[in-house]
């Protein structure tokens, strides 16, 4: 059983070398940073899409009559309204923001049911960057919504894209690599996947508090860079497999 183990062990850091090593390089670097990059985009606003509901609703409940970005209700919201003081919390949620995070999410069904139709027939490449480039111009958009409605709209726009791009990647990587390091490159991929999504969630939620601005817009470059970079790897729809 010793010896097993040691043989899986010796096999694991041997394809892991294979993968760090030309030409397979090129798409071991491309896979992780892709891969980067998309999970700070998808975890760093998907995640906090309800907090932003609430946010608005909290503004709007104050200030009927008044429209106001994402910036200015964050920073209603942080200087004076319910996150002002540090030792309250609520565990009060409005019903709406859970029809509105339940809108946000269904808006990616209809995208997946095209991209599972279509994918073999436009292309991964083709449907990741179309997916990368929408969300990221949605994650400029969050900059300038100015009420609720908005903010709804541009939301489910960014959820129903950035998950259509999420399938096709996931495709993608799967395919770039031979088959005897397949498993590998895939798993180091969902490394930089996950801790993409660690870093996205801790700091767009930072951000988001004390400067605004600069969420949308670091998001939205790390996906339009993401998708420019998947434009480096070759086309694997329908080829065969090495």
């Amino acid at each position: 059983m010793k010896r097993k183990w040691k043989g899986i062990g010796k096999d694991i850091v041997q394809n892991s070398k294979l993968l760090f090593v030309s030409p397979i390089l090129r798409f071991t670097f491309i896979s992780i940073t892709i891969n980067l990059t998309f999970h700070i985009g998808y975890y760093g606003l998907m995640m906090w899409f309800p907090e932003l509901f609430s946010r608005f609703d909290e503004y709007s409940r104050e200030h009927p009559d008044h429209s106001a970005s994402v910036c200015d209700v964050t920073n209603y919201v942080v200087n004076k309204g319910s996150h002002s003081h540090i030792d309250l919390c609520s565990d009060k949620i409005e019903s709406f923001v859970f029809m509105e995070s339940l809108i946000t999410v269904a808006a990616a069904i209809p995208s997946n049911i095209f991209a599972v139709l279509c994918i073999d027939r436009l292309g991964r490449k083709f449907f990741l960057v179309f997916s990368t480039f929408t969300s990221g111009a949605c994650a400029v958009g969050m900059f300038f919504v100015h009420n609720a409605t908005e903010n709804l709209v541009v939301s489910a726009v960014f959820s129903s894209a950035i998950s259509c791009g999420n399938a096709a990647l996931d495709c993608l990587i799967t395919e770039i690599f031979p088959t005897n390091l397949r498993a590998t490159g895939v798993a180091i991929s969902m490394v930089a996947a996950r801790l993409g999504g660690i870093i996205g969630n801790i700091v767009i939620a930072m951000l988001l508090d004390t400067y605004c601005p600069a969420p949308t817009f670091i998001v939205a470059g790390l996906l339009i860079g993401g998708g420019l970079l998947c434009l480096c790897l070759p086309n694997t729809t329908r080829e065969p497999l090495s």
